[in-house]
């Protein structure tokens, strides 16, 4: 069983995690009050299980996240990756999850908390083009 984690380590995942609230409450804001207060909850909700457990459920995020890194540190003398790998960014299916987690990287993040900002950021848009779509659907007087 893994040890556990520092207290610092789980105080910069609440901070993580709430700074990814406080912009999804931000988008929120030009909503009716009631619609507001759903859609924060239900972000809440999908989002702590995200940032509250250690390990994410994802069996080839880390495929993934090894990827982006490889891009970050391509020619990072301590690593010997140009040796083994090479680096591809042409447009495919995935690649657009390959850049984000590459700009966090680079803006400083660890891996860890670089993955669990994509999984937040994935499932915040997930549900707002869901209420979106619904708001299209059936109208805005009744999303």
């Amino acid at each position: 069983m893994p040890a556990r984690r520092p207290t610092h380590h789980a105080s910069r995942i609440t901070h993580y995690a709430l700074c990814i609230t406080h912009h999804a409450s931000r988008i929120t804001h030009c909503l009716s009050p009631r619609t507001s207060c759903v859609l924060r909850l239900l972000f809440l909700a999908l989002l702590l299980p995200l940032w509250l457990f250690p390990y994410l459920p994802m069996t080839d995020a880390a495929n993934h996240l090894l990827a982006a890194f490889i891009a970050v540190h391509y020619n990072d003398p301590r690593f010997s990756f140009p040796t083994y790998f090479t680096v591809d960014l042409t447009p495919r299916s995935n690649i657009l999850g390959h850049y984000v987690m590459i700009a966090l990287l680079k803006l400083g993040l660890s891996p860890e908390h670089t993955l669990r900002v994509l999984a937040s950021l994935i499932v915040l848009l997930n549900v707002w083009g869901l209420y979106a779509l619904l708001r299209v659907a059936r109208g805005r007087a009744h999303a």
